[in-house]
């Protein structure tokens, strides 16, 4: 038994490991370059279903005893180096003299088993074991006659790693290995075989694509593109001009909905090796070449994408699938169609699968994502299509990038917002409505969360305990007791007799401009059948006085606006808030304060005329219908009976979605 001792440190050695699929292409690639008209790979498994060992065993040349000594012994200096061609004629895959390391990524053993002719033609076997833990050494037998066995070498690992256990068991792993053979089993008659079934692309390959890259200064540089009908691991591979892949890329584009692998050939590749894992960080030609076979893969993947969405969207309707059955009329629902067949067709690889009817609910699922809210439609392609995780990321990245999101996602916000003016409008002006909307913690609860309403600068608000804390210490101005009494927070405020009666509440926010400067803002809401009269007005006017000399915001860079709501205001009010020269409803302008008294009218019609030029664009009708609908989805706890009640038409996506059933 001979010691080989390799003359290079471990740490350096550990590098070399591969993942598990890359070691058993790896070895693999060995066999070809042995002249291997066949190489099989089998797995030995226990009861328990797993895998206890993995045997690569080919029919080439062997390894002899001289071969061992001069190689084994070294890193580098590989027999491949001194020539580009098998006996056979093929181009070979390596030349580092590396690959035998990288079965260490498999298992913690490997033994090589080799019969080879010497160079007396006399027919040897040899043994060669290396241990994961000792990268640097390795045991040799003695060579023994095998003169009645054919000329070969098999590849024992055992002790196999955690990782080696799962990849190993995943369907994914022979269509990977597949892909990556794929160009050199066109080019040449051998045979993968993979627990006896042979690796065959074909099987796999729905389309093929060939293209000469422009290149400038080189010439002979081709791209391959095979797509593939199972989901595999996407790479682009450097090739020789024989499809050997000599280093392997992420192709770095997006193309939803495809399987694919790239090869890109140059004999150039060869005389690079040690360059190519920089071929993405500048090294010319590599980096240009890259660049040359990413754009090509954008434009041919951009012009598949047209092909297949045309005849699928076309499969869909014919066979009632598609889940529209009228022309988008709006700016927002030709956004959101065109964002639905872009999704869609992406998909199409897993909904195609599926029988007319399961393919039916998941378009018409995906569909109602898409017009509720365009960043959960994630969820819908993770729960209902199972789409594999690379997919899955990929699609939820172009949903958030797509310009199309964008504009479903602003407009659907302003559709919003046009529908809750409308449904304000009925809260506030309606007879019946106003007699209903009683209950003090209505009113406030719905406008707490829509204060972009007053003026959009307060869309964006916090609530604020010091601000809270000192308004409550005043509170007594307004003739009341706090705030937020406990008793708003249950289903009634009863007086002293037990009748339910209306209690005016206060909406406090706080609005951060710069670091140093804050601004706060105080609306006292009225019910919508209360008229503020000079008494109210005094009220809020004292109120204000009090507050904003308080010594907690006495050294504070602030400004203060004090609004009070009403349905409508007394005459007086009304004179003091029409002031020539002054801004409409602001009855008092101090030098750090503002206190305005406004109508719910006034409130409304400003907010409209702020969304009005968007609503033209957007070609949107907001109703009476729409607005309570809105009301109902978006703040339905907080309505009084007769509107959780009523009969109202449901929101847009649920009535969309029982059409599209």
């Amino acid at each position: 038994m001979e010691q080989l001792i390799v003359s290079v440190e471990q740490d350096h050695l550990e590098r070399l490991i591969k993942s598990p699929i890359a070691g058993i292409a790896e070895l693999i690639w060995n066999g070809l370059d042995a002249d291997a008209s066949t190489v099989s790979v089998d797995l030995a498994t226990n009861a328990m279903g797993g895998v206890e060992s993995v045997t690569i065993t080919d029919d080439g040349t062997g390894i002899t005893l001289h071969q061992v000594q001069r190689y084994f012994s070294h890193l580098g200096g590989s027999w491949k180096k001194t020539t580009t061609q098998t006996d056979r004629g093929r181009l070979l895959h390596g030349c580092s003299g590396q690959g035998r390391w990288a079965a260490y990524g498999v298992g913690e053993v490997v033994r090589w088993t080799s019969v080879a002719d010497d160079v007396q033609n006399n027919r040897m076997q040899i043994e060669i074991t290396g241990r994961r833990s000792a990268l640097r050494e390795f045991s040799v037998g003695e060579p023994t006659p095998a003169p009645d066995e054919s000329t070969g070498t098999t590849v024992e690992i055992t002790n196999l790693t955690d990782a080696a256990q799962k990849a190993l068991l995943r369907t994914e792993t022979v269509d990977e290995l597949t892909a990556t053979l794929a160009l050199y089993l066109r080019q040449y008659p051998v045979k993968v075989l993979w627990q006896g079934a042979p690796l065959d692309p074909t099987r796999l390959q729905v389309g093929l694509h060939e293209a000469v890259l422009e290149v400038e200064g080189l010439a002979g540089v081709g791209l391959t593109v095979i797509e593939w009908s199972q989901p595999v691991k996407r790479a682009l591979h450097l090739c020789d001009q024989s499809g050997t892949s000599l280093f392997q890329l992420q192709p770095g584009i997006r193309a939803p909905g495809f399987e694919f692998t790239a090869y890109i050939t140059w004999d150039g590749f060869r005389g690079s090796i040690a360059d190519l894992a920089l071929a993405e960080m500048g090294r010319e030609p590599l980096a240009s070449i890259v660049d040359a076979a990413k754009d090509e893969l954008k434009r041919y993947f951009k012009e598949r994408a047209n092909e297949r969405g045309s005849v699928l969207l076309k499969n869909w309707k014919d066979e009632h699938s598609y889940p529209f059955a009228d022309e988008p009329r709006t700016t927002i629902e030709r956004a959101e169609r065109n964002l639905f067949d872009l999704v869609a067709v992406a998909t199409a690889p897993v909904v195609e699968t599926a029988d007319p009817r399961s393919r039916k609910l998941s378009l018409r699922l995906l569909r109602e994502a898409i017009e509720k809210s365009p960043g959960s439609v994630h969820e819908v392609l993770r729960e209902v299509l199972d789409l594999p995780p690379e997919r899955l990321a990929e699609l939820t990245e172009l949903i958030e990038r797509t310009s199309l999101s964008s504009i479903i996602t602003a407009a659907r916000h302003i559709t919003d917002r046009l529908d809750f003016l409308n449904g304000l409008e009925e809260i506030v002006f309606d007879r019946e409505l106003k007699k209903r909307f009683l209950e003090r913690s209505q009113l406030h609860r719905i406008l707490a969360s829509e204060t972009w309403v007053f003026r959009e600068e307060y869309a964006l608000t916090a609530d604020d305990v010091t601000l809270k804390t000192a308004l409550r210490d005043h509170i007594g101005l307004l003739g009341r007791d706090d705030l937020t009494p406990a008793e708003a927070e249950s289903d009634e405020v009863l007086d002293e007799t037990g009748r339910r009666v209306v209690v005016d509440m206060m909406l406090s926010r706080v609005v951060e401009h710069r670091r140093n400067h804050r601004e706060h803002i105080v609306i006292e809401l009225k019910r919508p059948n209360v008229h503020v009269g000079l008494d109210q007005f005094g009220q809020i006017q004292n109120y204000a006085t009090a507050v904003i000399e308080d010594s907690r915001f006495a050294r504070i860079d602030c400004r203060w606006e004090f609004w009070i709501i009403g349905d409508t205001l007394k005459p007086a009010v009304e004179k003091m808030a029409n002031q020539k020269g002054r801004e409409p409803g602001v009855v008092v302008d101090g030098d750090n304060f503002v206190v305005r008294a406004v109508t719910w009218a006034e409130v409304i019609q400003e907010a409209r005329h702020r969304l009005d030029f968007v609503r033209r664009a957007l070609d949107y009708q907001s109703t009476s219908d729409t607005g309570i609908q809105y009301l109902q989805r978006a703040h339905g706890k907080y309505l009084p009976d007769i509107l959780t009640a009523t009969t109202v038409p449901p929101p847009r996506i649920g009535a969309e979605a029982e059409t599209a059933r």
